[in-house]
């Protein structure tokens, strides 16, 4: 059936050509020697997708849309007339929105690495093929902010690495902590040569011999759940307001001068502020916060900002921190704790939690994964506060008085 594929495609003109008209094959790395579909051509678009069609009719909401960077070439020749030159940066575009549109039969979307500007209206995107190192952790990292900048509202990237030798405990645990706080969550490998290079935590713990790992990532994995109304509702936000959902502290901070030089903490969301630990063997770090008056997402404790602290940080520890007059929604069990399993279901919680840090009065309306539209009103007096919370009903509350 391929060779039928090929020989049509060729045929009808489906695919990108050679100056001369020849068929343009790929002539290196991924794919070597393989077609690539004009998606400049209508008619072979339609065909492309009407023999994908069978996906979408079984379930299929979304597709991983990887590579598209395969057009090497100045004088290649597309079907409205675009060269080389013009679809080196488009095609992967082209190529992602095709699949894009193509999922929305099902509301679906596109999970995608090599993009250009624009790439924003079809989300998401991953950061590529990392090796598992620190210094690739780092630049994940940075990568990550710099998508925001880039109008990347839901990024993520293969935690810990994808390639090469397998990570080394610590970074796979501290990688974990950082994708708990990411908007995507995952991670994948490919497996070659002689031993299991499979990113899975089990395997970590086999390959490292440290059983740490799997009960880190266990936590973690239920910390993302905990967080899931959280996520959601600012997810909405950022769609709304066109704002990354990670995004650099310059982004929220612009008048601070100091925020601006911060190339390794980043705000997930309105109300979180993250600095992941991404030296080797490092248990501290320098943390700053911008002005006003941060609380410990785990502790509660409370600092002022407009400084610089230093963050004791275990490698099974991340910090995290709350700003002033903000509402943090979270899915808890009856014991009430982060880390705590509620399952994975998503249409229901165990028991809503408000964490509500108050400074001044406030009031603030969000959209939870249940499509609860809830306000929240915070009346701050001299000693205590008022909150009133409507839109949803069998809640905890934790107010936390700044």
């Amino acid at each position: 059936m391929k060779d039928l594929d090929e020989a049509y495609m060729i045929e009808q003109g489906y695919i990108v050509k050679n100056k001369d008209g020849s068929p343009y094959r790929i002539p290196e790395n991924w794919f070597t020697d393989s077609l690539l579909i004009d998606f400049t051509n209508q008619e072979a678009k339609n065909w492309w997708f009407e023999k994908r069609q069978y996906l979408l009719d079984i379930g299929v909401d979304g597709f991983k849309t990887d590579g598209g960077e395969m057009v090497y070439g100045k004088e290649l020749v597309f079907a409205d007339g675009s060269t080389g030159s013009d679809m080196r940066n488009r095609y992967p575009n082209d190529y992602v929105q095709s699949y894009y549109e193509f999922a929305q039969q099902n509301k679906g979307i596109t999970f995608s690495r090599s993009s250009y500007k624009g790439a924003q209206r079809f989300p998401a995107h991953w950061a590529g093929d990392e090796r598992s190192t620190f210094d690739a952790f780092k630049q994940s990292l940075m990568a990550g902010i710099n998508a925001g900048y880039s109008g990347v509202i839901f990024w993520g990237w293969d935690l810990a690495g994808f390639n090469g030798d397998i990570p080394t405990a610590e970074l796979f645990m501290r990688s974990t902590a950082m994708a708990a706080f990411c908007p995507i969550m995952q991670y994948h490998a490919e497996s070659k040569g002689e031993f299991n290079q499979d990113r899975t935590p089990w395997n970590i713990a086999e390959r490292t011999g440290n059983s740490q790992v799997i009960d880190v990532y266990r936590f973690y994995a239920t910390v993302r759940m905990n967080l899931l109304p959280y996520i959601y509702s600012q997810s909405i936000i950022s769609c709304e307001e066109k704002q990354p959902l990670m995004r650099a502290l310059k982004m929220m901070y612009e008048e601070d001068a100091l925020a601006s030089d911060i190339y390794d903490q980043y705000m997930f969301g309105e109300e979180l502020l993250v600095a992941p630990v991404i030296e080797e063997g490092m248990r501290e770090r320098k943390v700053y916060l911008p002005d006003g008056v941060w609380t410990d997402f785990w502790t509660h404790k409370k600092y002022e900002g407009a400084s610089t602290i230093t963050y004791l940080s275990e490698v099974n520890q991340i910090p995290v921190f709350i700003k002033k007059n903000a509402v943090v929604l979270l899915n808890l069990n009856e014991k009430n704790n982060l880390g705590e399993s509620v399952g994975n279901t998503i249409n229901a919680y165990q028991k809503a939690c408000f964490v509500i840090t108050a400074k001044s009065s406030f009031e603030k309306e969000l959209v939870d994964h249940l499509g609860n539209k809830i306000v929240v009103k915070v009346v701050k007096e001299s000693e205590t506060s008022q909150v009133t919370i409507t839109g949803l009903s069998n809640y905890k509350l934790k107010l936390i008085e700044l």
